[in-house]
């Protein structure tokens, strides 16, 4: 194994790539062949076969790259043979998929194996335990050599940065709302709504006829969390939703009851969800939505590759943030995703 210095990590991971959460160390990982987790369409280039090199050449420098896209990922395969061709006689990245990244990550970075440059979620609950952990490596410098802050979104960077330091690039911006099949609303005469009013005269016609309005499968517990966003920042207002987050606000302020009141509650009595939500998975409650069995859905734009592939989902799909409740204004809550 070859070793090297932060600063020779850094410029080698800087020549093509927009930046990388790295560990201090290059680990030697050999974790098992993971079954696919989401297979992409994207077909490689002719000059960068999408099935990527096993080995590095002797006396390169060689990178471990986890990403959590599948083994048949080919377009990100094409990335990183390209980067591999442009820099052969540099360094080598080895890109190995593990789909249960969450479960595994921490126990390899602490215990000096795992990758040199991940692909994983950005947030202080993620990405910030490790860099408190002192399992990455801060890039600041890189920023400032390469550029990246005329090319990254400052916010963006902001929610990569934990203490003063800045540990990564982030890649993904999401957003929540809700997506619908647009074949069922126009089969029964429904438009978008304007308001929460609205939106319960659209659940109760797809329920009386014989739909599940809104497909809700919250068995691994997270889903949750974003229907619980969703309310809480249109009743709430982001203000004060930002204010409890960091502990100036009370969670049980009257906004943040009725959110969870009115979704959880109310719209789960009226029979607006899917029956027993919390023994439902979130991959089961979108197949009600793909077979048409649900007319809506409420979840992320990581969606979206899924909702416009045919093979997938068979009707076309609309899309449209939750709209005013009591008059307020729309707030739909967005963020960062996973980054590098």
């Amino acid at each position: 194994m070859m070793h090297f210095t932060r600063r020779e990590l850094l410029k080698l991971t800087g020549l093509s790539v927009a930046g990388a959460l790295v560990v201090a160390c290059q680990p030697k990982a050999t974790p098992e062949a993971a079954k696919a987790a989401a297979p992409t369409t994207a077909q490689p280039t002719e000059a960068a076969p999408a099935q990527q090199a096993k080995v590095a050449p002797k006396e390169v420098t060689q990178l471990i790259f986890w990403d959590q896209f599948g083994q048949e990922a080919t377009a990100v395969d094409t990335i990183v043979n390209l980067f591999n061709e442009a820099h052969k006689d540099e360094v080598f990245v080895k890109r190995e998929s593990q789909p249960n990244m969450r479960d595994i990550l921490k126990t390899a970075l602490s215990s000096g194996s795992g990758p040199d440059i991940m692909y994983y979620d950005t947030g202080p609950g993620f990405a910030g335990v490790l860099a408190r952990a002192g399992l990455l490596l801060p890039i600041d410098d890189a920023y400032e050599e390469y550029g990246w802050n005329d090319k990254v979104i400052a916010w963006a960077k902001d929610r990569t940065a934990f203490d003063g330091k800045t540990y990564g690039i982030g890649h993904e911006i999401e957003f929540l709302g809700v997506f619908y099949n647009m074949r069922i609303y126009e089969e029964e005469g429904l438009t978008e709504p304007k308001t929460h009013d609205d939106y319960l005269t659209i659940c109760e016609t797809l329920k009386g006829k014989g739909y599940i309005p809104i497909a809700f499968g919250d068995q691994p517990k997270w889903p949750a969390y974003h229907e619980f966003s969703i309310f809480s920042n249109n009743i709430a207002g982001p203000s004060k939703v930002a204010a409890a987050i960091s502990g100036e606000q009370p969670w049980n302020d009257p906004d943040f009851v009725q959110a969870i009141q009115m979704f959880f509650v109310d719209m789960r009595k009226a029979g607006y969800l899917t029956p027993d939500p919390n023994a439902v998975t979130y991959d089961d409650a979108n197949l009600l939505f793909y077979n048409g069995q649900a007319g809506m859905t409420m979840t992320g734009t990581w969606m979206v590759a899924d909702y416009t592939n045919p093979e997938i989902m068979p009707d076309p799909v609309g899309f449209y943030f939750y709209p005013s409740i009591q008059g307020k204004p729309i707030a739909p809550p967005a963020g960062l995703g996973s980054g590098y």
